[in-house]
């Protein structure tokens, strides 16, 4: 058996006492996976300290050496993209090159669908790539640029020049805010 997403969530504002914590966290799931015969991928197996934007970065010193998991600045979680100060920046570069692609298809069914398809295939592929998570990351100061990708999809639906305003649009057009 292999074990897949595992997560331990370690917390400590002493940082001694959070490698104490964070080494024996470590060898209790280590122990439990060999009792249960669960196998690990170390290629997958990461680390990820999060801390204050004005706090120094200190690597946690690992007491297992045959098992050391890599430490890193940024992770994959539940698909959204997590970096260790939390600034969202990575997760919204990930969001906007996966959404350019909707972008790409939206200007080419513009061609031969109607609003009312255009609008389900905005709702399919847009909308959900950008409310899932959006509780955590819609405070972040480049939340901007996802905005002009939403007014950039609008106008690609409605057929109107890159200049428009897309105001009027917003409110005709349910759920696009």
């Amino acid at each position: 058996m292999y074990s897949d997403d595992t997560s331990i969530l370690i917390s400590n504002s002493c940082y001694e006492e959070l490698n104490r914590n964070f080494n024996k966290a470590l060898d209790n799931t280590l122990r439990w996976f060999q009792a249960n015969q669960v196998v690990r991928n170390m290629k997958k197996t990461k680390i990820i300290k999060f801390t204050l934007a004005n706090f120094s970065y200190s690597p946690l010193h690992m007491t297992f050496a045959e098992h050391l998991p890599v430490e890193t600045n940024a992770i994959k979680f539940l698909d959204l993209q997590l970096d260790s100060r939390l600034s969202w920046k990575p997760h919204l570069n990930y969001l906007l090159h996966k959404l350019s692609s909707v972008c790409f298809i939206m200007r080419r069914l513009s061609h031969v669908l109607n609003m009312q398809m255009l609008r389900t295939v905005y709702f399919a592929y847009f909308h959900c790539m950008v409310n899932y998570g959006i509780i955590f990351w819609s405070n972040t100061s480049s939340m901007h640029k996802l905005f002009l990708t939403q007014k950039n999809i609008l106008r690609t639906m409605l057929g109107i020049s890159s200049g428009s305003s897309c105001r009027k649009w917003f409110k005709k057009i349910a759920g696009f805010t």
